[in-house]
């Protein structure tokens, strides 16, 4: 899946053998040894699953040239990650006096503001990080 000529037909049969495998109903009756559980109901297709099954071979066509690591969505979801770290360790999570409140929301979009411009104008940090000691 990770060539580059990885066709978008080729990727659109793999992806609807995915899914069909991923959606299969169970199967026998659950009190007997040839019980099979599905794995997920229709249900559980998620926003990405969708696009995955649906769309990706579309674009994959279109953009053949960049192959179908272009689309991945890690970067996006590394982002989340940071923010809901941020969010559970830096902020007051819309808490704290009620005069200086803030929303955490928009504590976090500071906080990323203030990251990009010491990153662009190249300030120097002159905090830094503590040591960790360990008693053993």
């Amino acid at each position: 899946m990770q060539d580059k000529k990885t066709t978008g037909e080729f990727f659109r049969y793999k992806a609807k053998s995915w899914l069909d495998a991923f959606t299969a109903p169970s199967t026998g009756h659950p009190n007997r040894s040839n019980f099979v559980r599905g794995m997920y109901r229709v249900q559980d297709i998620t926003p990405y699953i969708h696009v995955l099954c649906n769309h990706a071979a579309e674009f994959l066509e279109i953009h053949h040239e960049f192959g179908l690591a272009a689309f991945s969505c890690s970067p996006v979801e590394k982002k989340n990650h940071m923010q809901v770290c941020l969010y559970f360790q830096n902020t007051l999570k819309d808490g704290g006096n009620k005069n200086s409140r803030k929303s955490a929301i928009l504590e976090m979009l500071e906080h990323e503001n203030w990251q990009l411009y010491f990153a662009s104008n190249k300030v120097p940090n002159f905090l830094k990080k503590s040591k960790k000691y360990r008693l053993q």
